[in-house]
């Protein structure tokens, strides 16, 4: 699924590295990754995405040299294969919430022809607890709330690869348990792989497989 070898990305006039020797990560695992604040976490899960391209090293995600790609080639493989739950949500306050949770759909041409996402949407928004809120902007959302939609956008074209950018950080306990046994199920309904940032370590029993970033952590970002 995912294979990184010799990556190396530094931010301009900035101390910090990301220094990453070898990682895989293989089909339908989940992954969580911890570690300080600062050693890279979001950064890799924006290398991974395409997102931020690095120009040292080799990413492989389902055979597409990640690295290698045009912007154009990135944004169809993220849009077909990728679902990214982040960490400021990228909501747009102009769309309600069906339609930010069926944006993909709406702004990138190989989605077209795809039919039954809208029951898909009203299906994930009823399983996350917001099935009363379709209609609604984000302005008029709680915090908890939009994460559980960004959440849902994520899920809607059952990717094989999600990415999690502390997608319980907005939840209280009870909800945030919900939400995690949500992406496991669905994880492994469609045998996805799921990679998770959390600071939350009583979350960790869960996952296959702990990654700890302070073994990448060269410097400390500013």
């Amino acid at each position: 699924m995912i294979q990184v070898t010799n990556l190396k990305f530094q931010y301009p006039r900035s101390t910090f590295e990301l220094n990453i020797p070898e990682l895989q990560i293989g089909d339908g695992e989940k992954v969580a990754v911890i570690g300080p604040s600062g050693s890279g976490k979001t950064t890799l899960l924006n290398i991974l995405s395409g997102i931020i391209v690095v120009e040292t090293g080799q990413v492989e995600f389902n055979g597409h040299q990640i690295n290698t790609m045009s912007d154009r080639e990135l944004r169809n493989l993220r849009i077909r294969q990728i679902g990214f739950v982040f960490q400021d949500f990228k909501l747009l306050e102009y769309l309600n919430v069906y339609d930010n949770i069926l944006l993909p759909y709406r702004i990138n041409s190989s989605m077209a022809g795809v039919s039954g996402r809208g029951s898909k949407a009203k299906e994930l928004c009823k399983h996350l607890g917001v099935g009363d809120k379709l209609s609604k902007y984000p302005k008029h959302l709680s915090h908890g709330e939009k994460q559980r939609i960004a959440i849902s956008r994520a899920l809607i074209n059952d990717p094989p690869l999600v990415l999690a950018d502390e997608p319980t950080g907005n939840l209280d306990p009870e909800n945030k348990m919900k939400i995690l046994e949500i992406l496991f199920k669905m994880s492994d309904a469609n045998n996805s792989t799921l990679i998770t940032v959390t600071h939350d370590h009583e979350l960790l029993d869960g996952f296959d497989r702990i990654i700890d970033f302070a073994d990448f952590q060269k410097s400390t970002a500013i």
